[in-house]
Formats: C-alpha cells, sequence, structure tokens
C-alpha cells in the first residue's frame, strides 16, 4: 500500500502539473481556472476513500478473528499473519490441554502403575512427602479443584488420594524456598518435619539426578550404584517415549537453622526416591490445524522447555514430525552453537528445539528472520517477552500468558489453543486479496473521474463535476463498495496456496548487482533461504 500510494501520488500530481501547463501555454486559459482545473486532476486520481476503506476492512477481519478467540491488537498484524513462513510454538497447554495427571511412578527401581503403586508403601510415602511440600498449588473449596500450575495441581491431587493435603502442610511448616525457574530447572524446600529440618527437592531428572548420590530402595537408603542409575535411564526414556512429563524426586535432612537463606542450601547428598510421569493429552483439534497449515507452506518448530524425548514424542502425535529422524536440539546445544550452525540446523524441513530457556527463543526468532521468514512466536511468559517483541507476529496465551507477554504480543489467543491460528491466519490471507480487490476498484472508479476533465481541457466540452462532487463521489459511492470487497469470504483453496514472500520485490532490486545480470541460483538460495528462492526462481 505504501507503494502504491507512492505511484499514484507521483502519477497525480504529474497529470495535474501537465494540464495546468497545457491550460496555461497551448490553450491560454487564465491561470485561476487553470489551477482549479489541475487540482480536479490531482483530487481525481488520489483515492481519498482508501484510508478508511484499508482501515474498516481490517477492523472488520479482526473483528472476525475475535469471534474465533484470536484478539488482535495491532491491526496491521491481520494482514502480516497472512504471510507468515515459520510458527514456534510452545508444547504445554498450546499443543496439548495443560491437564495434568499423574500416570506412572517408578519406585524402588520398578514402573509402576497408579493402582499398583501403593504397594511400595515407604518409597511412596517419601514421594508424596515432596509432592506436597515442595509444592505452591493451593487446593479449594470446590472438590477436587486446585489453583496455581497445572503440573503442581496434578501432583495435589494424586496426593490427595493418601493423605489430607492441608493437614499435612499444616503440621510441616516451610522454612526455605527456592522457586522453579526455566535455568534450573528445578524447585527446592527446607520443612520442618517433626524434629528434623528435610529438604525436599523435585525437578528434571536430567538436573537433578546429578545431586544424588543415594537412592531409596526397601525403605532403606543404599548407594546410588551404576545399576540403580541404568534402572532410573531405562524408566526415564521409558516415559518420555508416551509423551509424559517426568519429574523427579529426592530429599535430604540437613542441619538445623533458626533461619536459612537460599545460598545456604545444600547442592548435594540427596536421596533419589523416584520418578512420576504426568500425561498432557494433546489437544484432539491440534494434528488437523497442524496440517492445515503445513498444507498452506507454514513450518510449525515446536521450542519447548520439555525433555527432548517428551518433545519427540508429542511432535509425533499431532504430526510436526512424520520422519524417521528430525533434528533435536537442545538448550546446551544450542548455547554452544555459533548462528552459523544454528541457521543451517534451521534449514532443516523437521526440526525440534528441547529443554530452551526464554532467552534462547529470542536467539531461534533472529536467526529465522536472518533467512528472511516471516516468524510467529507464541509465549506466555515474563521471560518470553523479547522474542514476542522481536517476531514478526508476537502471539501470547491469553489464559495462561503474563500480562507482561499479552503487552508484548501482537496477538492474543483467548482459549490458548494452537488451533486458533488456523483461521486467523486464513483471515490474514483472505483480507490481502481482498484489499487488492479494493485498490483495483477504486483505481478503475478514478478513470471516468478524469475522463471529463480531459474531454473539457482538450475537446471543449462542458465541465460536468467539480472539484468538491468528485470528493463526494470518492467518499460517498467509492467507500462502500471497497469496503464490501474488503468483507468477502476467503477463497476455498486459501490454505492450499503458499505464503507471500513480503519481501520478494525488494530482495530482486538488492540481488541485481549495477553492473548487470544476476547471481546464480545458489548465490541467491545463500543470501533469501531456500523457501524464498524458488519463488524468485518461478
Amino acid at each position: 500500500l505504501r507503494r502504491f500510494m507512492f505511484i499514484i501520488s507521483l502519477i497525480a500530481l504529474g497529470m495535474g502539473l501537465a494540464v495546468l501547463l497545457i491550460g496555461l501555454l497551448w490553450l491560454d486559459r487564465p491561470f485561476w481556472s487553470q489551477l482549479i482545473f489541475a487540482i480536479g486532476i490531482i483530487v481525481a486520481n488520489v483515492p481519498e476513500g482508501l484510508l478508511a476503506t484499508v482501515t474498516l476492512s481490517l477492523a472488520l477481519a479482526a473483528r472476525r478473528m475475535a469471534a474465533n478467540n484470536a484478539l488482535v491488537k495491532n491491526l496491521e498484524s491481520v494482514e502480516t499473519l497472512g504471510c507468515t513462513t515459520v510458527i514456534c510454538t510452545d508444547k504445554t497447554g498450546t499443543l496439548t490441554q495443560n491437564r495434568m495427571q499423574v500416570t506412572r511412578l517408578f519406585l524402588n527401581q520398578c514402573v509402576h502403575s497408579d493402582a499398583d503403586a501403593r504397594f511400595e508403601r515407604d518409597e511412596l510415602d517419601k514421594l508424596l512427602m515432596v509432592a506436597v511440600l515442595c509444592n505452591n498449588a493451593q487446593p479449594l473449596a470446590a472438590a477436587q479443584k486446585y489453583s496455581g500450575e497445572p503440573l503442581e495441581a496434578a501432583l495435589l491431587a494424586y496426593a490427595q488420594r493418601y493423605l489430607p493435603v492441608g493437614a499435612y502442610r499444616k503440621a510441616r511448616p516451610r522454612l526455605c524456598e527456592q522457586p522453579f525457574s526455566a535455568d534450573t530447572k528445578l524447585m527446592l524446600t527446607i520443612n520442618q518435619v517433626g524434629d528434623a529440618q528435610i529438604a525436599c527437592l523435585k525437578g528434571a531428572p536430567d538436573v537433578i539426578i546429578d545431586w544424588c548420590d543415594r537412592i531409596l530402595i526397601d525403605g532403606r537408603p543404599q548407594p546410588l550404584s551404576a545399576t540403580h542409575k541404568a534402572a532410573y535411564l531405562a524408566a526415564y526414556a521409558e516415559f518420555a517415549r508416551r509423551a509424559e512429563r517426568v519429574l523427579l524426586f529426592a530429599y535430604r535432612a540437613v542441619p538445623a537453622r533458626a533461619h536459612w537463606e537460599e545460598e545456604d542450601i545444600p547442592r548435594s547428598g540427596y536421596i533419589f526416591i523416584g520418578l512420576i510421569g504426568l500425561l498432557d493429552p494433546p489437544r484432539p483439534e491440534v494434528p488437523q490445524a497442524v496440517a492445515s497449515l503445513r498444507a498452506a507452506g507454514i513450518r510449525i518448530i515446536m521450542v519447548t522447555g520439555d525433555y527432548q524425548v517428551t518433545a519427540e514424542a508429542v511432535a509425533r502425535i499431532v504430526g510436526l514430525v512424520v520422519g524417521e529422524r528430525p533434528v533435536i536440539v537442545s538448550g546446551d546445544l544450542l548455547h554452544a552453537m555459533t548462528d552459523a550452525q544454528l541457521d543451517w540446523e534451521l534449514r532443516t524441513d523437521e526440526i525440534i528445539f528441547a529443554r530452551i530457556s526464554p532467552p534462547q527463543k529470542l536467539r531461534i526468532v533472529q536467526a529465522l528472520q536472518r533467512q528472511h521468514e516471516v516468524v510467529a512466536m507464541t509465549g506466555d511468559g515474563v521471560n518470553d517477552a523479547p522474542a514476542l517483541k522481536q517476531a514478526d507476529i508476537g502471539v501470547a496465551m491469553g489464559i495462561s500468558g503474563t500480562d507482561v507477554a499479552r503487552d508484548a504480543a501482537d496477538i492474543v489467543l483467548l482459549d490458548d489453543n494452537f488451533a486458533t491460528l488456523v483461521p486467523a491466519v486464513r483471515e490474514g490471507r483472505a483480507i490481502f486479496d481482498n484489499l487488492k480487490k479494493s485498490v483495483a476498484y477504486i483505481l478503475t472508479h478514478n478513470v471516468p473521474e478524469i475522463t471529463p476533465y480531459l474531454g473539457f481541457i482538450f475537446l471543449g466540452l462542458p465541465l460536468p463535476m467539480t472539484v468538491v462532487l468528485i470528493l463526494c463521489i470518492d467518499l460517498g459511492t467509492d467507500m462502500l463498495p471497497a469496503i464490501a470487497l474488503g468483507k468477502e469470504r476467503p477463497e476455498s483453496d486459501i490454505l492450499k496456496q503458499p505464503p507471500r514472500p513480503r519481501q520478494v520485490v525488494d530482495l530482486v532490486i538488492a540481488l541485481v548487482p549495477q553492473a548487470g545480470g544476476v547471481h546464480p541460483p545458489q548465490h541467491v538460495a545463500a543470501a533469501i533461504g531456500p523457501r524464498q528462492a524458488h519463488v524468485l526462481a518461478d
């Protein structure tokens, strides 16, 4: 639109100046009379109603998207979403239902279902102790309802089957807490349990296992041997392959203190209790949404803080991964990568980022933008705000998202559902097509407005329209049909076409050297990425 308005303004001013000079030098008309004719030509060429047409069309599209649970904060992002080429999405709550429940446990070197875990009574008692005390969820007055993180609420719901959570906590007051963070991937509390002070630890198994030197077997702590670790790793892998989120639980007695500081909490000497696998089922509508977006030529990249095997399992269930060996980049591996190595990995069709911290999301977005991709990024946390702001389209979660994330985003998903992006992308593409129709209509509408002036100047015909009348026509009969075109429904195959590259024209200009000629295809692909290179080739 900016390019179109620049061109049409040059045409209007050029024609107006030409009419003024012709009238003065050739037809010998009075200056003021000819100036009014020149202004009439300029007014007839400039589409005065285009501003209102575009704004109203975008507003109507935003209203339709809001009806589909996608709240648009910036009208321009409606159209930008239509040319999105990559969507970076989180897993928990976006691809999944964020309704976790405990499914299986690893206790006493054995995998147990929920039904048979009670036979490992000593180990289960210690596991429930950590699950209840190292937990910030709170039971509500409603039966089986809990406030807080869904994962912690699921742990309390499970513990509630065996003990009264409220009374159990009250008898074991908390003395100190190290809250969970994306960097540490663990939570730790110290509680007064009877006459002793106990440190309760839960978090990512691959992180916490290094803090443990003993394991609880048959109710007694024993040295954590290589055999024990092999059994633990096998259970961890089995849980993760089933798309379960896995937590490790451990504890230890600590020297009694009247006051604890976070830096005083011990980082070793813990007793490994067991693992809990929690299943967060994928949303049933996500596989179809993924298939629709892939058919529309949009890549979908999972960026999650979960374990690699769990992320891959969920990606296969929802259809993000269909190949045998997708590229899986962990947070530690990403930290060691150079920008060039990251750019290379991002050119693969199927890639998953696991154990990723929020600051690393920003780096992934910047790497994709270096390849001239139009990036949509989903996020819900405070630390996601830089990545949401950097992305071409920041998409925040309306239910689980923080205020900071929603403020930084361009679109808010009111239902936290990945499938909501499908109608949003459809509206973004439809509004671009409809605006092209509106612009074409306005241009064809300007031709009969210019013709009477040309007939008056060159043929001496009576002037049928004044400048004021042309403005009335533009703002009256011109706008309503143009807005009606902006409300047209999307074409049936609009999600079967590849995204429209925003920068193709600028890239073509940039790739033509001053000496003439063009770069070889391999240089083009290296400069702008293969996805845009095939568009230029066509």
